[in-house]
């Protein structure tokens, strides 16, 4: 008599590594459901400062399907400003961004407009503008007094970039950030 033990001899219960698959898939399912909800935890924690009102003036592109879908290209300007504690009065954009995603959205193309481009700044009715050559980044200023704050700012703005090119670029859609909204930006990316 051996003690050696048949060359088939299964383990009770089967092969283990059928319920160690199971066990993974289980554990990356429960990973990546939990991932989804943090991150849209995390979304409605950082975009609820975030203000949607606000215009583009003349230079808001027209949806055919009244902003239902986001077929087609999309044009958004992006605006950093330094804002100063006590409110908007003063702030003018340090960062002007132009962000292209072209009709198959498939990328993203970003343009920075220098600051310190000597431009033609149109007339603004609303905040008290007459009109006039400056720097691009005093348009924001200009459109944010009369107590029009970020909305007036990136009205006319907008309305500037769309006058370098004849009035041909419109925008769907514009972001606002000072340097404490960078801060908060960096820290939710970690």
């Amino acid at each position: 008599m051996t003690n050696e033990r048949p060359r088939n001899h299964r383990h009770p219960g089967g092969p283990r590594w059928p319920r160690a698959l199971i066990g993974v898939g289980l554990a990356l399912t429960l990973l990546s459901g939990g991932s989804l909800l943090a991150g849209k935890m995390l979304l409605v924690h950082y975009t609820g400062d975030l203000t949607q009102a606000g215009g583009l003036g003349g230079s808001a592109a027209v949806a055919k399907d009244g902003g239902k879908t986001i077929d087609g290209p999309i044009d958004l300007l992006l605006v950093g400003v330094d804002e100063r504690p006590g409110g908007d009065s003063g702030a003018r954009a340090d960062s002007i961004i132009v962000a292209h995603v072209p009709a198959k959205h498939d990328a993203v193309y970003l343009s920075s407009i220098p600051r310190d481009s000597r431009v033609s700044i149109p007339a603004d009715a609303a905040s008290g503008f007459q009109g006039g050559t400056d720097k691009i980044n005093a348009a924001f200023q200009y459109g944010s007094g009369g107590g029009r704050d970020r909305a007036g700012g990136v009205s006319l703005l907008a309305d500037t970039v769309s006058g370098l090119t004849g009035g041909r670029l419109k925008f769907n859609g514009a972001a606002v950030i000072n340097f404490d909204g960078l801060k908060d930006l960096v820290k939710a990316i970690g």
